[in-house]
Parts: structure tokens; sequence; C-alpha cells
């Protein structure tokens, strides 16, 4: 699927104090990978459980996007490199495993502290 669709570049700002971004008006990529909206549907529920564990929506903020960035970040750069015609890169990171990702997105797994381990 090669497209003329422009990602957003890694690394851009997705809060402020006041205000949060997700799905793609955070981190839109080009349609190669079909994740834009399960990224969105996957943001809601880690910023909903941050907001709810953390003890000051600046905190919430910040956990969100610590534990989105890697994934979303991803994500981004093999839907790019897809849509450029190029087999998708190994990720800077390990990704997820099924079992990380389910306990981020269940509702009564509290949200991981700290950096994870790689």
């Amino acid at each position: 699927m090669v497209t003329n669709a422009v990602d957003l570049p890694p690394g851009l700002r997705w809060h402020t104090p006041r205000a949060v971004l997700i799905g793609d008006a955070a981190h839109a990529a080009s349609p190669a990978t079909g994740q834009g909206a399960s990224m969105a549907l996957e943001d809601a529920v880690i910023l909903a459980k941050a907001l709810r564990d953390a003890p000051t929506p600046a905190a919430a903020f910040a956990d969100y996007d610590r534990l989105r960035r890697p994934r979303v970040e991803t994500n981004i750069a093999s839907s790019a490199a897809l849509s450029a015609g190029r087999p998708p890169a190994k990720p800077q990171t390990p990704p997820l495993t099924a079992e990380e990702l389910i306990g981020q997105l269940s509702w009564t797994t509290p949200l991981p502290s700290g950096t994870r381990s790689q």
C-alpha cells in the first residue's frame, strides 16, 4: 500500500497542563497498518485509567504519554515505511507483550508505574 500520506513526526507534545490530545490528533499515521481506530480507543482507556489513578491531571497526562508513546511511535514508523513501499524497521523498544497490553487496557488492573524494563 504505497500512498502519499504524511505522518506526524515523533516527539510532538501531546499535552499541556490543561489539555491532552489522543488518537490521530496526537499521533496521526498513514493508514497502512490499519491501527488508527484501535490506537485511539487504547489512548482513551489508558488516559481514563491514568486520570483515575494519578494524584493530579498533570501526573495523569505524563503517565498517559509514558505508556502510549512507545507503542504509538512504533506504529507510526511501521505505517510510514509500508506507505513508502519499504519493510518496517525493527522497533527500538521491544513491543508490548499481549499480557502487558491487556494489563494496560483492563480497567481493574492498575497502570504500571515507572518505566518498562527492557
